[in-house]
């Protein structure tokens, strides 16, 4: 059906290519989208929310996790950061109450993204990441 393909780099831009869409099907993510984000971007104003993603192979101690979530509450800003489940080395994620009530009215937190739609929204205006697309 299809030709050889040698993948070189990111192809999810090819879902957009084929007349039929045979692509479709296939699916680019390890973890299941949470497309609930996707909401709560439109509810945001354009430029204005910073997206946090560190993809899905970098790793951190919960120390550092801390670190990025009260830089991320202190700067005020709204954000949109993705947490994978196992992003946090030999533990589970946990963020205290505090930090969650803090974040509450401009910050989403959610498990997994449907990344290139993210990135399109208007509403975002910063992408922190670890630098490996």
């Amino acid at each position: 059906m299809f030709p050889c393909v040698y993948a070189i780099g990111p192809l999810s831009s090819l879902l957009y290519q084929s007349p039929q869409n045979h692509l479709a099907s296939l699916s680019i993510n390890l973890w299941k989208e949470d497309t609930k984000c996707l909401g709560w971007l439109e509810s945001k104003e354009p430029g204005s929310v910073v997206y946090v993603n560190f993809g899905s192979m970098t790793v951190m101690n919960a120390e550092k996790l801390l670190e990025f979530a009260w830089g991320l509450a202190n700067s005020k800003q709204p954000f949109l950061w993705i947490i994978r489940p196992d992003l946090v080395i030999g533990g589970s994620v946990v963020l205290s109450s505090e930090f969650v009530n803090e974040i509450s009215d401009r910050g989403l937190i959610a498990g997994w993204c449907p990344q290139e739609q993210v990135l399109n929204h208007p509403s975002i205006g910063g992408f922190l990441t670890h630098c490996g697309w």
